[in-house]
């Protein structure tokens, strides 16, 4: 996961970038679940707080593993 990728480097631009990116696209469809959670990730990066944005992070993929997207 990118996230992961930019957290162990302390890229906290790239966090922002993508967090914010992941915020959009869930609002875009409805998945509030993925912007709040993406939202908070955004807001540790801001913060620089390695710990939040790692629990963010596997809060986002528990989320992810539990939603399922039909198409109708």
């Amino acid at each position: 996961m990118q996230l992961r990728e930019a957290l162990r480097g302390q890229d906290y631009a790239a966090i922002r970038k993508i967090a914010h990116r992941l915020k959009g696209a869930g609002g875009g469809y409805g998945l509030h679940g993925i912007t709040d959670r993406a939202g908070a990730i955004g807001g540790a990066a801001r913060e620089r707080d390695d710990r939040a944005i790692a629990e963010g992070i596997d809060q986002l993929a528990a989320y992810l593993e539990q939603i399922s997207i039909r198409y109708v």
